[in-house]
Formats: structure tokens, C-alpha cells, sequence
């Protein structure tokens, strides 16, 4: 278990194998040397030690060690040893873990459940282990996960069964995302390592949390990220069609903004093919995720969308935020009657009022607050150019804004 050795040791195990080849043993120290300097197996440490250059390589000849005499039990033996773990865990990927499991789970457990979570490091290497001993495994990791008092243990956990996953894991694993007592960090790191499994099983389940109630927007955001990430068009379009069964239009924006922000190049060609055919909450969160994530070719492509004449005055208005992000003139320009546009959907107007304070030059300030205080307009559209007009930085409107916190003749929340 040693990382380095003494030359002297070295130099021996050297000689003792070079008669094996028909070498002189006495030439040991010069084949050390050459090794050392030229082929990379072995590396001088200085001060006399010698060693592998990378664990990896360590690791994988105490493996083959292990296996071929035979050493299990030496192995489980040092498993508290953060090295011995990875060479326990390379041993599993090799085929049938039992026996290894088996070991392992017959030592006494600490309150670290230091055991388990290396069991369960087993079985995520896509080790085959017998039925029962997996799902014995997984029972013990479930109940952590649901069960311990300390958040650390919970996320560790439920990595760990989304790492072993499954089809008979995927109905326990959805209806863990489900369950409202369990921590919402636990069911975030759930869906999160689900993305990274990029295997048929998990897309399912995470497409089953996007448009469900019982789950927290905030979970059901990073599980539109997972798929997004998850790659390929056809997940984002099932994701789209998953999204659209959600009542609320906000948080259908905010799910679509999620996932095709995670999408990278691709939402551009998920924004082309939706336009026909999904609804203007979620076509909205396409265009502005766009704008947010603002890569090469996304503004020709949402100007030559804004041209068409049959676009919805409200995905008119997304088009036109997206583009006013991505700095183009025109579109700044055409904010301030996104923003107070009746016909536009609210969340639009926000989205315009808002952006606004971002990307308005500070000459603009004084028309900004001209529309905040219009009492025609919806009042938080006027708190948020307020506010837009603020961040500006126009003295002048500055001044404005102070003078009209006593004005009794302003609406009180503006």
C-alpha cells in the first residue's frame, strides 16, 4: 500500500527478473535508470524513491494483484484507505462483485456508513452482482437517503443510487424527486446526476418531473437542464411536450428558459421547429434563453423570425427582448413599447421592463420614467421601469425618482 519505494528494493525486484529474459542481473541499476528516464513506467522521486508515475497505474497492478492471488480479503481490509477504495472499485468494474460486496458489508459499520457508500461506489461502476445482495445495497442507500440527519449523507446517497440506476430503479427513483419531505438539495442532485447518465431509463423520469405539481419549480428547472443535457433534438422536443401539460405560463417559461439554455447551439433549431406548433409561454422562454445564452448566429436567426407577420404580438415581443440582450439597436429601441404594449402578454412586459435597466443607453432614462408613471399600465410593470430607470444612471432622473417618493399623487407601490 505504499506509494514509493527504496531504490535498493527496486534495483533487487529488477536483477531477480532479468535472468527471466537472459540478461545479466549485475546491469539492474542501468535498466532502472533507462526506465526511469526514458520510458515512463517508473519515476525517481529523489532522495532515493521510486515510484509510478500516476496512481492509476498503481492501481491498476494491485488489481491485478488482487485477482490473480487471490488477495480479496487483504484488499477489503485497508478499504478506509482512500486508495485502497479506488483499487476496490476498479476490482468491481471488472465483472461480478459478490463476493467483493459481500466482504465489504460483513465488517462493522461506522457511523459513516463508510461500508455502504463503497458497496454502492461498487455497484455504480456497472459491476453484475447477484439480485439480492444489489438490492439489499440500494435498500440500505434508499433509506439514507430518506432517513439520515445529515445532508451530506442524503446527497451522497442519492448520487449514488442514479449512478446504479436501472429499470427497476426508475419508479423509486421518481417517486423520490416526488416526495415533498425529502430535501430539496437530495432531490436536485437526483435529476442532476440523472442528466449524466445519458441511458434510455432515465429519461423517462426526468421527463415525468417537468410538468408535476408535487415538485418544486427549482427541481423541476434543473431536471430541464438534465435533459438538455442529455443531448439530442429528440429529448429537447420531448421535454417541450412535457413542459406544455404545465398549467401555469410562468413556470412553463421558466422550465423552457431552463432547459434550452442547458440546449447550447441546438435551441436555435428547437426555437425554429416550435413555432408552429407550441404555446407562446413556452415559445417565449425559447426566444429569451436565446438572448441569455447569446451565441454565434442567434441574432440573424431571430431577426429573420421578427420579419414574419404572422407571429403573435406577444412572441413579436420575446423576439425583440432576445434580440434587445444581444445588444442590437433596433430592438432596444422597440423596448419601451414592448413594455407597454397591452397586447403583449404580461410576463413580456416584465421581461422588456426589466431588461430595459440592462441594456438602455442613460439618455433613455427620462422616457423610461415618463412610462412608469402612466397609470394606464399594469402596476408592476411600472415598478420594474422604476426601477429600470434607475439603474441607468441619469442624474437628472435620479433627482426625478427622489422628488416623487413623497408625491401623494404616485401610486404608492411605484
Amino acid at each position: 500500500g505504499r506509494r514509493h519505494i527504496d531504490r535498493e528494493q527496486v534495483v533487487q525486484v529488477v536483477s531477480d527478473f532479468l535472468p527471466s529474459v537472459r540478461i545479466d542481473p549485475s546491469q539492474a541499476s542501468e535498466i532502472l535508470d533507462e526506465i526511469s528516464a526514458h520510458h515512463g513506467l517508473l519515476k525517481d522521486f529523489g532522495a532515493g524513491l521510486f515510484g509510478f508515475p500516476h496512481f492509476t497505474i498503481q492501481e491498476y497492478f494491485a488489481t491485478e494483484h488482487i485477482t490473480n492471488w487471490h488477495r480479496l480479503e487483504m484488499a477489503c481490509s485497508k478499504r478506509h484507505r482512500s486508495w485502497w477504495r479506488e483499487v476496490a472499485r476498479l476490482y468491481a468494474g471488472r465483472g461480478d462483485c459478490t463476493d467483493l460486496i459481500l466482504l465489504i458489508m460483513s465488517s462493522e459499520e461506522d457511523i459513516f456508513a463508510t461500508n455502504l457508500f463503497l458497496a454502492g461506489e461498487c455497484l455504480a461502476e456497472g459491476a453484475a452482482a447477484e439480485p439480492v445482495v444489489a438490492g439489499h445495497i440500494t435498500a440500505h442507500l434508499s433509506s439514507v437517503m430518506e432517513k439520515s440527519r445529515h445532508i451530506a449523507q442524503q446527497v451522497r446517497a442519492a448520487r449514488l443510487l442514479a449512478l446504479i440506476g436501472g429499470g427497476e430503479m426508475a419508479s423509486r427513483l421518481k417517486d423520490a424527486i416526488s416526495q415533498p419531505n425529502l430535501n430539496v438539495e437530495v432531490r436536485r442532485t437526483l435529476v442532476e446526476t440523472l442528466g449524466h447518465q445519458r441511458d434510455e431509463w432515465a429519461l423517462p423520469v426526468l421527463l415525468k418531473c417537468l410538468p408535476d405539481a408535487k415538485v418544486e419549480v427549482a427541481v423541476r428547472q434543473t431536471a430541464a437542464g438534465a435533459v438538455a443535457e442529455m443531448g439530442g433534438d429528440d429529448h429537447l422536443d420531448d421535454a417541450v411536450g412535457s413542459i406544455a401539460m404545465e398549467p401555469d405560463p410562468a413556470i412553463r417559461q421558466g422550465l423552457t428558459s431552463a432547459l434550452v439554455t442547458a440546449g447550447g447551439r441546438r435551441l436555435v433549431s428547437l426555437l425554429e421547429r416550435c413555432l408552429g406548433s407550441a404555446d407562446e409561454s413556452i415559445l417565449g422562454g425559447i426566444c429569451l434563453a436565446v438572448g441569455h445564452t447569446g451565441h454565434d448566429g442567434a441574432q440573424s436567426v431571430l431577426s429573420g423570425l421578427l420579419e414574419s407577420e404572422d407571429r403573435s404580438p406577444s412572441i413579436k415581443a420575446a423576439l425583440v427582448i432576445s434580440l434587445a440582450m444581444l445588444r442590437d439597436s433596433a430592438a432596444i429601441n422597440k423596448l419601451p413599447d414592448v413594455a407597454s404594449d397591452p397586447e403583449v402578454d404580461r410576463l413580456m412586459q416584465l421581461q422588456a421592463a426589466t431588461v430595459l435597466g440592462t441594456v438602455a443607453d442613460a439618455s433613455d432614462a427620462p422616457g423610461i420614467l415618463n412610462l412608469a408613471l402612466r397609470d394606464d399600465l399594469d402596476r408592476v410593470v411600472r415598478v420594474r421601469l422604476a426601477v429600470s430607470a434607475g439603474q441607468l444612471g441619469n442624474r437628472a432622473v435620479l433627482d426625478q425618482l427622489i422628488a416623487l417618493v413623497p408625491d401623494q399623487g404616485v401610486d404608492r407601490f411605484v
